[in-house]
């Protein structure tokens, strides 16, 4: 079975099985957060050395749980031998459904939260842009000659009342 007919096969496979699996799934990715955890501990030893172990563990445990996860498909598949995946239209139009709705969320919600929070971070930038005659020049800091000088932006304005 290939695309939308392995999803729904999956689905079938895993029936009568979901806790069971989920509880399996749930041990290995908290045992790999534990682990993950108490290696951090050791960026307070060394950032360097932390880093390369964080490097180490993240190369190792990649793999080690895509081979685990795989390995828990094949013996969901050895539990139901008899099994020969028959996907009907009707169950592939559900699911591409399903997929349209959650898409057409996800991308409502991006335009939601865009116009109501960052269009509004933009206008008030659009409000607020510096005025070149308010800003001021600073000398330049002692020990950092190549830097060159701070400009201090003037205090924000207020937002008018009628700004939406």
């Amino acid at each position: 079975a290939r695309g939308s007919a392995a999803i729904l096969a999956s689905k079938d496979y895993i029936k009568g099985h979901f806790w069971g699996y989920s509880w399996r799934f749930l041990a290995v990715i908290l045992l790999s957060v534990i682990i993950s955890l108490l290696l951090g501990l050791t960026g307070k030893i060394s950032p360097q050395v932390s880093a390369v172990i964080s490097a180490v563990y993240s190369f190792l445990l990649v793999p080690f749980l895509s081979v685990y996860f795989f390995l828990l498909y094949l013996n969901l598949k050895a539990l139901q031998p008899e099994y020969q995946p028959a996907i009907s239209v009707k169950r592939r139009l559900k699911l591409w459904s399903l997929i349209a709705l959650a898409v057409i969320g996800i991308v409502g919600w991006y335009f939601y939260i865009g116009n109501s929070i960052g269009f509004d971070f933009v206008k008030y930038m659009l409000l607020n842009r510096l005025d070149p005659a308010t800003v001021q020049q600073t000398a330049p800091s002692p020990g950092y000659n190549n830097l060159p000088a701070i400009q201090v932006a003037p205090p924000p304005q207020a937002l008018p009342d009628n700004y939406r």
